[in-house]
């Protein structure tokens, strides 16, 4: 069973955007992690899902830091950071990948870092923010 967190009501952003590709992201990597503890996966899945992944994730991002950017987020420079760090770190994956290396731990450790702290803390620390200068 996955250690990836389900989406519940407490981490909505306020954002409809947002919070629908939080759902989706983390759908998709309890969707991962889970594939891996049943039933293992080939290297075409494995490419697959960190392609899927890889595109989730930039538009989320990109759309995270506009919103953060346009409101003035104090923690915009940190939280652009993360998100290059996970952006590199999906990037590495899939260049091993492609020389053979499927890093099925590697996978699950980002997924898990990404929804346990990006998520529950920086992405929360930033809502915070947004509920406190700009309610609607």
């Amino acid at each position: 069973m996955s250690n990836i967190p389900e989406w519940r009501a407490e981490l909505a952003t306020g954002s409809a955007e947002i919070d629908s590709q939080h759902r989706h992201l983390l759908e998709l990597a309890r969707k991962v992690v889970d594939s891996f503890d049943t039933a293992g996966c080939d290297r075409e899945t494995f490419h697959w899902h960190l392609n899927e992944l890889a595109v989730l994730a930039d538009e989320h991002f990109a759309t995270e830091e506009a919103l953060l950017s346009a409101h003035g987020d104090p923690l915009l420079s940190k939280h652009r950071a993360e998100h290059d760090q996970y952006r590199e770190q999906i990037t590495g994956l899939l260049m091993a990948a492609m020389r053979g290396k499927l890093d099925r731990a590697g996978l699950c450790q980002v997924l898990h870092d990404w929804t346990t702290h990006h998520l529950l803390e920086t992405d929360m620390g930033s809502r915070q923010y947004l509920v406190e200068h700009h309610a609607p």
